[in-house]
């Protein structure tokens, strides 16, 4: 799967091959070149040489110039400073704004200088500074200098290989590659396998680089290299470890640096110029407390116990304070130059220094993985730093500055122009920035909202129904306020209609109609509590004068409002939605008493009110008319149709409908149709209804044939010959024309716009759904139709897809993903459960289906679980770790008796962990916080009750009986097989959904209590936003069709494609999302092909090093992006390094989805013919065992597999078992394609040679047996014969010695 994400075996249509050659040529047309741009540094600083900025676009603003003068090394600490640009004519210098563009910049040119003109400090600019200052030291800018060092050094290697201007220098590549040979030899020797999916290992077993052998394969494995015996050679190769990692970590330059106490600076010396005062602690324990004056900053004469402001006698005064520290200390001079190295260093590997950043502990972005290594887990030691900035956090606000107007940004972004290229660029580059600061604060403040850090704006009404509103954004909690601790449907009906919500904005978003708004929206999940966060409509909070209902229903139907100008908007986005225009009629004010609706006003002015009104969309749907003017459309929750098979009676289901019969009766919970099921039913009835016209149409054509035929042969009796052949040219002539025609017809029918489908929202409701009862009715029947879709199309084509191999989601990430673009809901995970345990029962599908599957729905029960036990009882809230603990505990802990523990092995270090265990178990209970349950015995915390609540909850949501998992709540039976139950895979799992971070070791999970408090090392928000999946459209089209070319063997113009694609993606996001990483995996395979090695290579690791800072370490990407640079690392010689990549891989998808993933045998067999191409036959032999182990239904893999193994075998002169192997290559080509195919064909011919091979071995065997035996035998005679002839001398010796002794 890793390779099937960059080649796509697709054909292209002509016009579309058209369109893709027209492409590039319109966006070079409309995007502006780029330019060069030399920056020259202040005059104060150590860099005297100009900085050469390339690919600077005219759009680019100034304030992005200055964050890439801010990347560089030299330069990063500099932040007060204003630019100007040289005038070339005169020589004048022209200073310009932050937020101009280039381009309306006339000094500006390709190669214009750009000077850093030094300003004064201020107390903003000060903080700015320092905060910068200390940003730095954490995480210093990776030097661009190592990337071009790398380059250099893989060309000039490239060009030394190709060298051999005489035999001497072929002698001495010969022998170089032989000591390369060997080296690989010794590295690959150390490889254990089968690759063990164990914790400890999730930061070890990382591949290193080909500089530092050290790290090319698994210290555990060095200690496993012979047998499984531990000694202390094992022990010390851990230790190794841990020491290298600690070596990963950057050095630290100071302990602290924070406002001294004399701060604020008394007035006298506030209008001397001071600012504020700093106390700076140093790693040596030197104290320096530091002046910030308009000027810079300089060391005073302060201590701890007297205040002197005057400058110290060695006061090093500088504009910079890096250059005040580094003049005033020499430890702090040579720990930064150590740090900048470190930092250059780790630049230089590539993308395992990423890995190594976050294995050491340093924070690179991205997400946080659930794993934490507790090798480098550092101890909470004395840190002022930190305790200043949890005390002055902000939570998301910017500091000392007016608050930011989410609303007005984010509708001005969207209100951007967008005609042409350039427009698209600005409007896409400046909405993405906005949402994504956004989404940060609105993080931020939702996390101190669950942590009690912001008050409610509302403290008078129930805990349930607190609103809050911080930092310009309005939080809501995602809890219906009626539920009660006995009944909380409410809660998750709640919880779902959130994350519904979110679907319909991003819709609507996708839609974009020109003046129609939505909000800027976030859903983030944090210790049991969804918050939803949105941007505040204009005037909504200052009452109903300043925004008013133009739209929809604010009291569940009983008045709807209208507006024109609303409608047509919302009839737009209709259209696009798939969502109908009908008349509702609306309930009335009071349901049970009917009162005169002819005496109601008329919904003049978009008043509410109860006469019948058209709507596009759901009658809850909410058109606001802020107090800015703009229509907003929010509560987005129904944008389709109930989905009928949720709903229908249970009674009617059959039990071939197993996955369909829901027990869930949630209050307030409602089944919907996915967004994009919508999309593809449409999609879908557009071709059934194509068709039915062509299928007409050639029925049409078919009869009018026979009528021809039928007058023919009526009027052929009465034709005379000579008009026979005049006839037959008319004839012919005519059937030319016909079949034109028929071509044109068809083409029309091809061609033919049709209707779109659509589907009424408010089917199934309480109210009626039109006021015209055959509407209605039809409404129903397209409701029903769609839902029949779903489970009689796409669930059963789903299947079928990963039976036959063509999707292979990786983890429950991926499955959700694939299964939301295909719109299936993951209500029918059980539904696909259930259709995979059936194929399973009769071979039919991969093993691994059915384990991802039930792992993600006890996953997302055990979400929910958590949840409700966290919100049931505040005192288990306000101390939440234990309770986890305990859940944990009785998921994945052992509920048999202890004898089963001591059955499980007789190692003392296991048993003695079962002590530690049993002791923590026993402390457990003794610190128990009270338990929530009230009664219930669903909220008891031990195994066989939670174990019992999971299948409970697993039945009613998913109608779904836990098969693999049944040993786990029964441990009575033993009809499924252990390794069938992947606990890492769920643990994993689990702490994803729930935010959840771990230890990363391996859990002893025969134990009743495997975990403990101390393994829990956090929780982290679960965030959703409105975010688009692609940030840039036309880039996105780009990357596919670039994607379709390189399936299609095009390389120049997919390269083309890419690059393009790439060049966009910059523009608009930085490089910083994952279809950059995706541009960069598929432009490292087309350069692949093309047989530049050394640039796939180079593309392929910034594609590893971008997957694994966005998404993760154990992302399926990330794993996928190892076993490409894999392969590209084999073609250019480095093998040791290509099977650690490859071992990785198999290890990370091994966490993933579990052993019998498909994708795991192919990279075993990939690996075994890297080490069969460097002469390691042994570990090749092993390798292709495991895919043949590993593989289930593939018989061409596993006839591939098995003729390497012959292949390797006869290496080695093992023509016997090369023979044997072979024959089952034959039989398997014979029994798929027959004895003519040419497989099979060859395949006879190698078993021949085999065949002669072995028969030769075995005569010369039998000679040298016969020789040996004959020497044998020589061996023993005259063995006899010493021992005879040694005999008779000492009888001789003896009778000499007694007849001396007789005289």
């Amino acid at each position: 799967m890793g390779e099937a994400r960059s080649d796509v075996a697709t054909s292209l249509p002509p016009q579309e091959d058209e369109q893709l050659q027209q492409q590039p040529q319109e966006l070079e047309q409309e995007q502006e070149p780029t330019f060069r741009l030399l920056v020259a540094p202040p005059a104060s600083a150590q860099l005297k040489d100009k900085i050469s900025l390339d690919q600077v676009s005219p759009g680019d603003t100034v304030l992005s110039l200055r964050q890439l003068i801010g990347e560089q090394p030299e330069l990063a600490c500099y932040t007060c400073y204003h630019l100007e640009v040289e005038n070339a004519a005169d020589g004048t210098s022209v200073p310009v704004n932050d937020f101009v563009e280039l381009g309306d910049v006339e000094a500006v040119t390709d190669g214009s200088t750009v000077k850093m003109v030094l300003e004064k400090y201020d107390a903003r600019k000060v903080r700015n500074h320092v905060r910068r200052f200390r940003d730095v030291l954490a995480n210093p800018p990776i030097p661009q200098v190592a990337e071009i060092e790398a380059l250099a050094a893989a060309t000039k290697s490239k060009s030394k290989d190709g060298e051999s201007a005489s035999e001497k220098q072929q002698i001495k590549d010969a022998e170089k590659q032989l000591d390369r040979l060997r080296e690989i030899h010794e590295k690959l020797a150390a490889i254990e396998l089968p690759v063990k999916p164990e914790l400890s290992d999730f930061y070890t077993l990382m591949p290193g680089n080909a500089t530092n052998d050290k790290t090319a394969t698994s210290p555990v494995a060095n200690d496993k290299k012979k047998g499984n015996k531990k000694d202390k050679k094992g022990k010390k190769a851990v230790v190794e470890e841990t020491e290298s990692l600690e070596d990963a970590k950057l050095p630290k330059c100071i302990k602290s640096i924070v406002f001294s106490g004399y701060n604020p600076p008394p007035a006298s010396r506030k209008l001397a110029g001071d600012l504020m005062y700093l106390e700076i602690v140093l790693e040596d324990n030197t104290i320096y407390h530091v002046t910030a004056y308009v000027n810079g900053f300089y060391i005073n004469r302060s201590t701890s116990s007297t205040f002197d402001p005057s400058p110290a006698k060695n006061s090093c005064q500088s504009h910079m304070l890096l250059d005040v520290l580094s003049k005033a200390s020499d430890s702090f001079r040579s720990s930064h130059t150590s740090l900048l190295a470190k930092a250059a260093a780790l630049a230089k590997q590539g993308s395992a220094s990423i890995e190594w950043m976050v294995a050491s502990g340093n924070h690179v972005g991205g997400k946080q993985s659930w794993a934490t290594h507790a090798a480098t887990e550092t101890k909470h030691e004395y840190d002022l730093n930190r305790a200043e900035d949890e005390l002055c956090t902000t939570f998301g606000v910017d500091e000392r500055g007016v608050i930011r107007d989410w609303n007005e940004e984010y509708q001005s972004c969207r209100e951007l122009p967008a005609t042409n290229l350039k427009e698209q660029l600005v409007r896409s580059r400046v909405l993405y920035k906005i949402v994504s600061e956004f989404v940060e604060a609105a993080t931020q403040g939702a996390v101190a909202i669950v942590e009690g850090q912001i008050p409610p704006i509302n403290p008078m009404d129930d805990a349930s129904a607190h609103v809050y509103v911080f930092n310009n954004i309005f939080f809501s909690l995602s809890i219906d306020g009626k539920c009660t601790a006995k009944d909380i449907g409410g809660e998750e009906a709640a919880f779902s209609s959130a994350n519904r919500d979110l679907q319909g904005v991003k819709a609507f978003n996708e839609a974009d109609i020109p003046g129609l708004h939505t909000l800027a929206t976030v859903v983030v999940d944090y210790m049991g509590v969804r918050i939803i966060a949105q941007s505040v409509i204009p005037g909504i909070l200052q009452g109903e004068a300043s925004s008013k209902l133009v739209y929809g229903s604010v009291d569940g139907g009983k008045t709807i409002a209208s507006n024109e100008k609303m409608h047509s908007l919302m009839l737009q986005a209709s259209e696009k939605l798939h969502i109908a225009e009908r008349t509702i009629q609306p309930l009335g004010p009071d349901a049970e008493g009917e009162q005169d609706e002819a005496a109601s006003p008329a919904n003049v002015g978009g008043e509410a009110g109860t006469v019948a009104v058209k709507l596009c969309g759901p009658v809850e749907a909410k058109g606001i008319l802020g107090s800015d003017g703009r229509m907003y459309v929010l509560d987005l929750v129904r944008i389709t149709s109930k989905d009928w098979t949720f709903y229908v009676d249970r009674e009617q289901k059959t039990s071939a409908d197993e996955g369909l019969c829901f027990k869930r009766d949630d209050e307030g919970y409602v089944a919907l149709l996915r967004p994009e099921l919508v999309q593809l039913y449409s999609m879908w009835k557009h071709n059934q209804t194509r068709k039915e016209k062509r299928e007409a149409l050639r029925k049409e054509i078919e009869a009018k044939k026979k009528e021809e035929k039928a007058t023919e042969t009526e009027g052929e009796a009465s034709t005379e010959t000579t008009e026979e052949t005049e006839e037959s040219k008319e004839s012919k002539e005519k059937k030319s024309e016909e079949s034109a025609e028929i071509v044109a017809a068809f083409a029309a029918i091809d061609e033919e716009v049709l209707p779109p489908v659509l589907l009424n929202p408010n089917v199934f409701m309480k109210y009626d759904a039109s006021t015209d009862k055959e509407v209605v009715a039809a409404d129903e029947a397209a409701a029903k139709d769609a839902a029949d879709y779903l489970q009689k199309v796409v669930i059963p084509a789903f299947v079928a897809d990963v039976r036959r191999g063509s999707i292979a989601p990786a983890d429950g990430h991926a499955l959700t993903e694939l299964m939301h673009s295909c719109g299936i809901n993951m209500r029918y995970l059980g539904r696909l459960a259930s259709l995979a345990k059936k194929l399973e029962a009769v071979g039919g599908i991969s093993k691994f289906f059915l384990e991802l599957v039930e792992s993600e729905m006890i996953a997302r029960v055990t979400k929910h679980i958590l949840a409700s036990v966290l919100n049931a009882n505040e005192n288990v809230r306000a101390a939440p770790g234990e309770t986890i603990v305990q859940i944990l505990n009785g998921i994945f802990g052992s509920s048999g008796s202890s004898s089963d523990e001591d059955s499980f092995g007789t190692n003392k270090k296991s048993k003695k962990s079962n002590k530690n265990k049993k002791k923590a178990a026993a402390k457990t209970e003794a610190e128990e916080v009270p338990s929530a349950s009230n009664g219930n015995s669903g909220d008891e915390r031990d195994s066989d009750s939670i174990w019992q609540r999971i299948k409970k909850e697993v039945q009613n949501r998913f109608d779904y009986s836990l098969s693999l998992w049944e040993s786990q709540a029964n441990p009575e039976t033993e009809e499924n097989a252990v390794n069938r139950v992947h606990k890492n895979v769920l643990l994993r799992r689990i702490c994803q959904r729930v935010g959840l971070r771990v230890a990363g070791r391996n859990y002893d999970f025969t134990s009743t209590h495997p975990f403990s408090l101390e393994d829990l090392t956090g929780l982290v928000p679960v965030v959703k936003t409105s975010l688009p999946a692609h940030p840039l459209p036309q880039a996105k089209q780009l990357l596919e069709r670039g994607r379709i070319l390189l399936g299609g063997g095009a390389l120049p113009s997919a390269y083309e494609m890419l690059q393009e694609a790439s060049t966009l993606l910059f523009q608009v996001c930085g490089a910083a999302h994952e279809d950059s990483a995706l541009c960069s995996s598929s432009l490292a395979t087309v350069l692949y092909h093309a047989g530049d090695i050394a640039g796939a290579i180079a593309q392929q690791q910034r594609a590893l090093a971008l997957y694994t800072q966005l998404c993760g370490i154990d992302y399926h990407d990330t794993a996928f992006a190892h076993a490409n640079l894999a392969l590209f690392l084999h073609a250019n010689g480095q093998t040791d390094l290509a099977v650690a990549h490859v071992h990785r891989a198999i290890y990370l998808l091994e966490f993933c989805s579990g052993p019998h993933f498909p994708e795991i045998s192919s990279l075993y067999f990939k690996m075994g013919m890297m080490c069969q191409d460097v002469g390691q036959i042994t570990l090749a032999l092993l390798c292709h065992r495991e895919s043949l182990r590993r593989g289930e239904f593939d018989r061409l893999q596993a006839a591939n597999t098995l003729h390497q193994m012959a292949l390797a075998c006869s290496l080695v002169g093992g023509f016997r078992e090369a023979l044997a192997y072979e024959k089952k290559v034959f039989a398997l080509y014979q029994e798929v394609f027959g004895d003519s195919d040419p497989r099979t064909q060859e395949s006879a011919k190698y078993i021949k040679v085999f065949t002669e091979k072995a028969v030769e071995g075995a005569k010369d065997r039998k000679e040298v047996d016969a020789a040996a035996a004959a020497d044998a035998i020589a061996n023993e005679l005259l063995a006899e014969l010493q021992l005879t002839e040694t005999a008779d001398k000492k009888k001789g010796k003896k009778t000499k010695v007694a007849n001396k002794a007789k005289h």
